[in-house]
């Protein structure tokens, strides 16, 4: 399977580009094979960063009595046609949530939103007193990615030490390769930001 979705983003990437996502794949194929149970339903979404952020899906954001038990106080929706956007309002009333419109889809364009996502994530982050749930539809992909982003950016993780640690947690996730690709180049572009400061200082 992951050798024709491979074949499908080939031409969109250069050869070390495709290396490193073979080289993610095994490494996730691994950890799939340790947990045979990955792809079973969690009831409650998934603690993945500290003790303030969270990784669901969109029954966990939808249901009010388990986000108030978590102290849940951020929502950070990440879906298309295929997730209907959160505009309940009892939900609008008790969370400050962000809505990014995406579908699940290799070509998306997902990196155009990390500046916003980041922001949001870490400005809850740095208030010390918020909780954020981040989800999609399952809480695969989109919202992995986004996850991810954050952790490579505000918290200088490289992504394949996010990508391992989130997976251990959250077995079933699986941004889909065009998110991989973008938060690779996403990484590499935040390295030479990073050493171009460092010479000019």
């Amino acid at each position: 399977m992951y050798g024709r979705l491979l074949q499908s983003i080939s031409k969109s990437c250069t050869q070390n580009e495709l290396s490193y996502l073979e080289h993610l794949i095994e490494l996730r194929c691994e950890i799939n094979e340790e947990n045979y149970n990955a792809s079973a339903p969690q009831i409650r979404p998934t603690l993945v960063f500290d003790n303030w952020l969270y990784l669901g899906d969109v029954v966990h954001a939808s249901n009010v009595t388990l986000l108030k038990n978590l102290r849940i106080t951020h929502i950070l929706n990440v879906s298309g046609d295929d997730c209907p956007l959160l505009t309940d309002s009892r939900l609008m009333k008790e969370f400050k949530i962000m809505q990014i419109p995406l579908d699940d889809k290799v070509h998306c364009d997902i990196q155009q939103y990390f500046d916003k996502t980041n922001q949001f994530l870490h400005d809850a982050y740095t208030n010390g007193k918020h909780r954020v749930l981040v989800h999609c539809k399952s809480g695969v992909s989109r919202s992995t990615a986004i996850v991810l982003a954050y952790l490579i950016k505000h918290h200088n993780q490289p992504l394949e030490q996010a990508y391992l640690a989130l997976a251990s947690k959250r077995p079933q996730i699986s941004p889909n390769l065009g998110f991989l690709l973008q938060l690779r180049r996403y990484e590499l572009e935040l390295k030479q930001t990073k050493a171009e400061d460092m010479t000019d200082s």
